[in-house]
């Protein structure tokens, strides 16, 4: 970083154009996200590259893992950052500090202004202290390698004496926190301008730091000792000795045991008028190698450590996607924002969809095909292999695994969450068709893979050494999951098990009575929202099966199942209070307490969002014309200030057969909040049943932007809006990033909005009703080509279609979403490009 680029993007912050976001920041028209200082919550963006994760917030914390190696651990506001880097400007006879990222600032700090600039390649962190700056970049290669450049700019006519100073602490474990025993097998070591820093897993694993040192340098410091960084016992990183002496007490090039490991240099400077110097670090993970092999075993010369540097991220593969909206209706919500706010959304998808990690130590089975389906849009091919490569972790009886990690040299049998949650195998199976839809590709069918086995419920997993196809493992899936039907109440629905989509109503599958003198592991409670998928996934076996071929038996199998559970849903799912009748979440054990009816386990009627969601995503509204008022009458009833609450009311403390939802505060998360993943399944309901106007109305409400106090990160989905007076809860959300609310966001505008469907045998064409911009684009990847389909507001109150420049009539009349279609079969799609919309 030149000063002179330092000093492009100073102005293009502060006296460029802005498009708003919320919480103090913004967009600048070349595509950048600016995030400036906010009283409450934090903004975050990661730089991915070979599996490697890096966290940057805009609270100035930064983190890393690989997969669930820790790397650097997540610090808490009251903790030291792991990563930090600092500024000091001279003083007298010492320095006055300047934290760059904004953690660990000196206390009482003044005059200092600070951004943070997030782009597609890298992450900026800026001080402006007066007309000296101090900033940093960061970001990932195609390696896997972690790269930061720190800077100081001097931007007055006057020579300045300043230094810079980086401090990092690497975790390097496959756990989450340390205790005594574990600090014991950590080293550090320092050797010709090269740190090297390792614990000992079950082998080493060390991290080797190469600096190319900035130029104007009076005088250097090196340690790799935390307490000598810091000075004195009792202190931390804001008050560390060194910070206000420029210089270390003494160096350590090498610690165990007493010393905690930490590589930090300090590089004196003095910068004539107008100029800066620049750091810069390379940071290279190596697995089964200690600290003295890392540091012997590297022959690249420091100097040159930056040459060559390609970037993690693919622009070109974010750019199949595009969308964008102009001139709304209503100023609810700018479209220029949002159409931002969409292709950051793709990142996040995109992240969930491909990364080794993204919420915790492991990846969920369901949330990574959801967001593959979303990733299909922009890199069909790569899903495919991903696609691949999940199927590895399915069980040979064919249930999937709730949550899985990747196999690595320490740990070959990989963790597993071997918790039986009904609803994994139901997103795999969508996912798979919706791939074969998009793509043409059937070959994926064929492609081989194997199974883990487990000899119990909970059991260690071990290899299997059975490897048949992708189709295989869709039918054990798939039978494992009929398998799982009330048969014992003859309800023909799907058992709950351990627990659906929404885990916090995990007591549904429990028991309490016995059969036969046992009590068995799990009863005949039913999740209606994983009886819908199921329903809905029988079909699309049966049409995967046909694209196949030899599978007349099972197809006639399957759908004699469907018949079964359509007409259980029928007389079970739908409950009468003597007026009107509702849909319920699910029942208990021998139907012995009901969720979401007129009269709960507790005496309270209670509606549920997506036993009615799914009622319509899934198709049996078709089937029951009759509920379609009832169903819209109650998705009304959820309506709040955040949008669509998971239940009407919340559930009290205590009711243990409910399970972990009786252990959440009311207004938060599952317990009746607007939880905005559930929230994006309402708002594709609403698409379904031709309530396009509010559908749209509801979505752009849960939309971050539209959230003045949102506390996550502004760019992105997060996981919730909370709200409960009573503990001074009102709009905060607790994550952001890997939740799902980001692919529904993404397939529900694209799917239900723009109404691209791709079928087995064609391209169905469905745009909503009503659609509140007066002109709208996106581009996805169909068939191996980029397809845009365009909106536009004629003024002409008629809906048409323009086909590669020629119009194209409507090929019917969808009476569920109220609005037509077109229908281009897979022998008219040949060069297909262009589809124009207008009303």
């Amino acid at each position: 970083m030149d000063i002179k680029t330092v000093e492009k993007l100073i102005e293009k912050i502060e006296n460029g154009r802005r498009i708003p976001l919320p919480q103090n920041s913004f967009f600048t028209p070349e595509g950048e996200i600016v995030c400036l200082e906010r009283k409450d919550g934090v903004s975050r963006y990661p730089y991915t590259g070979a599996g490697i994760d890096l966290w940057a917030k805009s609270n100035g914390y930064i983190s890393a893992c690989e997969g669930n190696f820790n790397i650097f651990r997540e610090a808490n506001y009251n903790e030291d950052a792991v990563v930090n880097f600092f500024g000091g400007i001279a003083d007298g006879g010492g320095y006055i500090p300047v934290s760059v990222t904004g953690a660990d600032r000196i206390s009482g700090e003044t005059g200092v202004v600070r951004y943070v600039v997030y782009t597609d390649e890298h992450g900026y962190y800026i001080a402006k202290a007066g007309d000296t700056v101090f900033a940093l970049e960061l970001g990932t290669d195609k390696n896997g390698h972690m790269r930061f450049a720190l800077g100081a700019y001097n931007f007055s006519e006057e020579e300045k004496r300043v230094y810079l100073a980086s401090y990092f602490e690497p975790m390097l474990r496959y756990i989450e926190a340390e205790g005594f025993f574990n600090r014991m097998t950590k080293y550090g070591g320092y050797k010709d301008g090269k740190y090297a820093l390792g614990s000992l897993n079950i082998c080493f694993d060390s991290l080797l730091i190469r600096c190319r040192r900035p130029e104007r340098i009076t005088e250097e410091y090196h340690t790799v000792s935390r307490s000598v960084f810091l000075g004195a016992s009792g202190r931390c990183l804001a008050n560390a000795d060194s910070l206000v002496n420029g210089k270390f007490g003494k160096e350590v090039y090498s610690v165990n045991t007493t010393h905690l490991p930490a590589a930090s240099d300090i590089f004196r400077l003095v910068l004539p008028a107008r100029s800066g110097a620049c750091a810069e670090y390379e940071l290279t993970l190596i697995h089964g190698k200690t600290i003295d092999e890392a540091l012997a075993g590297d022959e690249k010369n420091s100097a040159d450590l930056i040459t060559g540097f390609v970037p993690a991220t693919d622009k070109k593969v974010y750019e199949r996607f595009d969308i964008s909206f102009g001139g709304p209706d209503d100023k609810t919500l700018d479209p220029e924002t949002l159409s931002r706010f969409v292709k950051c959304v793709q990142k996040q998808s995109d992240l969930c969809a491909m990364g080794k990690n993204y919420a915790g130590n492991m990846l969920g089975i369901r949330d990574v095909f959801q967001q593959l389906e979303a990733a299909l849009l922009w890199r069909p091919d790569d899903v495919g292999k991903r696609i691949v490569e999940m199927m590895d972790f399915i069980l040979s009886d064919g249930r999937a695994p709730r949550q899985i990690s990747f196999p690595t040299p320490e740990k070959p049998i990989p963790d597993m969450d071997l918790r039986p949650y009904i609803d994994q195998g139901v997103w795999i199976i969508s996912t798979v068709y919706t791939y074969l839809c998009y793509t043409g590709d059937r070959s994926l069918l064929d492609e081989k893979c194997s199974y883990y086995v487990a000899e119990s419920t909970y059991s260690v997993t071990k290899r299997s050494d059975e490897v048949t196809t992708v189709l295989e493992h869709l039918i054990r899936i798939c039978d494992y999951l009929v398998s799982k039907l009330d048969t014992e109440c003859k309800t023909n629905c799907l058992r709950a098990l351990y627990g659906d989509w929404n885990d916090a109503l995990d007591g549904l599958g429990m028991t309490r009575f016995e059969r036969d003198g046992e009590k068995p592991e799990f009863g005949s409670g039913v999740s209606v929202m994983a009886t819908l998928q199921l329903y809905r996934n029988l079909d699309e076996m049966i049409k995967i099966l046909s694209l196949a071929g030899g599978y007349e038996n099972k197809i006639e199998e399957y759908r004699k199942t469907r018949s079964l559970i359509e007409e259980g849903l029928k007389k079970n799912a739908v409950v009468s209070n003597g007026e009107r009748a509702r849909i319920c979440h699910g029942w208990g054990d021998m139907g012995s307490y009901r969720v979401g009816s007129f009269n709960d386990c507790d005496g309270k009627p209670r509606i549920s969002l997506t036993a009615n969601a799914f009622w319509s995503i899934c198709g049996m509204l078709e089937k029951t014309p009759e509920l379609k008022d009832t169903l819209l009458d109650d998705m009304k009833a959820l309506e709040s200030k955040y949008g669509y609450l998971t239940f009407s009311e919340p559930f009290p403390f205590g009711m243990s057969e409910l399970g972990r939802i009786s252990t959440i505060t009311p207004g938060t998360y599952e317990n009746c909040c607007s939880y905005v993943h559930a929230g994006t399944f309402g708002c594709m309901a609403q698409f379904e049943a031709g309530q396009s106007e509010n559908a749209w109305r509801q979505l752009i409400g849960l939309m971050t932007p539209t959230h003045e106090n949102c506390s996550m990160s502004t760019f992105v989905m997060p996981n919730s809006y909370c709200f409960n007076p009573d503990y001074n809860i009102d709009g905060e959300s607790m994550g952001d990033w890997y939740t799902g609310s980001g692919c529904m966001l993404i397939k529900t505008i694209v799917g239900n909005g723009f109404g691209i469907r791709p079928e087995p045998d064609g391209l169905k064409i469905v745009t909503a009703s009503t659609i509140p911009f007066e002109n709208a684009s996106v581009t996805v990847v169909y068939r191996g080509k980029k397809l845009s389909v365009n909106y536009k507001k004629t003024g002409e109150n008629k809906r048409g279609f323009i086909v590669d420049g020629k119009e194209k009539a409507p090929d019917g009349f969808d009476r569920e979403k109220n609005c037509p279609y077109i229908f281009i079969g897979e022998n008219e799609i040949g060069n297909l490009s262009e589809i124009t919309v207008t009303d």
